[in-house]
């Protein structure tokens, strides 16, 4: 699906679940009158957000069964335990006590109404607005790499078809998304005319780069020029203004977190150390901000001997992680001590993420622009991290790579929020942390 798409989905689903909360009040007549004035607002607010964290706005529009219908349910009743636990926290703390009966009716009309509308909602959308378009590539003979990446595709249609089948077939328009060309000066003047034909009847056309900027959020190093680096801005990371900014939240956000994940490091520090008697800690040589090695520090979530063999990645199953182990790497606790090295100044809490150096001498001789991850602090989060799994090989470094690679070129305050927030949709959903198999 496309940006466009996706964001009217969401926006829809927001209004959604803002109509359903004022018709529960309109039908609930009470004194008890939970959300009045700045209220209404300040709860509906942290509903969506809640909602947003557990991904009960974000099912597959083109799979739609009782797998997602049930996993609608789950992610709602979730957010209901939550949304309601907050609501006698703030009551508590400012007064205005709402009455548990209330309470409860409202809870559970928002959790029956607001599921089943967004499920079907979700239908609705999927027969509405999602038709079998494609995208069609022109002179891309490395187009191929993208094919590969079904992880990423399943919400995009792609082709490659040359010129002639374009204008041989009478459906082409309306079948088609838009055209993507690698490069226009490897096109023939009758090919852009052409092209330019095909523009003037509304049919999109984009060169590659601008494609995969729009589109797939990405740039797969293996697809890029190093003349669209030379383009590139990097004045931003000069700005002494913007860096103290992201250094100053760095620290404060960092200690802030730190704070309130100790009583979580302290338990599973206790856990780890019960299960076989090991260290709590362990450390690792990570390379950091222009290649400079600086020492991380996590939760052991491994056996004491697990690289007895030798530096390896992590696999599915590994038998070197602990039963303690599993589960704090499921839910990222094993990352916890590491915000002590974004309030040092080693890290940051957004960023592409630090590797070995062992493992980046071999990724920078395979993947070309591997040492463009280097121009930015390492992060305890990033773009690669919200929006790809686990990666356990060359060949899954190459596409978080690609992700580090639009993030580095787009770098900005708003990204750094989006990835922050998506950070704790995957958390708090235990997604993200298994290999690929």
């Amino acid at each position: 699906m496309n940006n466009l798409l996706f964001r009217l989905k969401l926006l829809l689903s927001f209004l959604i679940d803002f109509i359903v909360i004022n018709i529960i009040f309109s039908i609930n007549k009470t004194e008890d009158i939970l959300m009045y004035g700045p209220r209404y607002f300040f709860y509906f607010s942290i509903w969506i957000l809640i909602s947003y964290v557990f991904d009960r706005y974000y099912i597959e529009i083109e799979a739609l069964d009782i797998d997602n219908f049930t996993y609608q349910i789950i992610q709602s009743f979730k957010s209901i335990f939550v949304f309601g636990f907050m609501i006698l926290i703030s009551n508590w703390i400012l007064g205005n006590y709402v009455s548990r009966l209330f309470l409860i009716i409202f809870l559970g009309n928002l959790f029956i109404f607001s599921s089943f509308l967004q499920f079907l909602f979700n239908k609705i959308f999927q027969k509405s607005f999602v038709k079998p378009k494609y995208w069609i590539f022109i002179d891309n003979k490395n187009i191929n790499i993208l094919f590969k990446d079904k992880i990423f595709l399943k919400n995009q249609r792609l082709k490659i078809i040359s010129i002639d089948d374009v204008e041989n077939n009478a459906n082409f328009l309306k079948n088609t998304y838009g055209i993507v060309v690698n490069d226009y000066d490897n096109l023939s003047s009758d090919l852009l005319e052409k092209l330019f034909e095909l523009k003037k009847k509304g049919l999109k056309i984009y060169k590659l780069i601008n494609w995969l900027k729009l589109y797939l959020k990405r740039y797969p190093p293996f697809l890029l020029k190093i003349d669209y680096f030379l383009e590139l801005d990097f004045s931003i990371f000069n700005n002494e203004l913007f860096i103290r900014i992201k250094r100053l939240a760095d620290i404060f956000i960092g200690i802030f977190l730190l704070f309130l994940s100790s009583p979580l490091i302290i338990i599973f520090g206790i856990l780890i150390y019960l299960e076989d008697n090991g260290p709590i800690f362990y450390s690792q040589i990570r390379s950091g901000y222009l290649g400079n090695k600086f020492i991380i520090w996590k939760l052991r979530s491994m056996r004491v001997d697990a690289e007895k063999k030798g530096i390896r990645w992590s696999s599915e199953n590994d038998l070197r992680i602990t039963k303690i182990g599993f589960i704090i790497r499921k839910f990222r606790i094993d990352e916890l001590p590491q915000l002590c090295s974004v309030i040092k100044g080693d890290m940051s809490l957004i960023g592409p993420r630090p590797e070995r150096p062992e493992i980046d001498d071999l990724l920078i001789s395979k993947i070309p622009f591997y040492n463009m991850r280097y121009l930015m602090r390492p992060g305890l989060s990033g773009w690669a991290q919200v929006n790809y799994p686990y990666g356990a090989s060359a060949e899954d470094s190459a596409n978080k790579l690609s992700f580090d690679l639009y993030y580095i070129s787009n770098f900005s305050i708003l990204i750094d929020l989006i990835i922050f927030f998506r950070t704790l949709r995957l958390i708090f959903n235990a997604k993200g942390s298994k290999p690929l198999s």
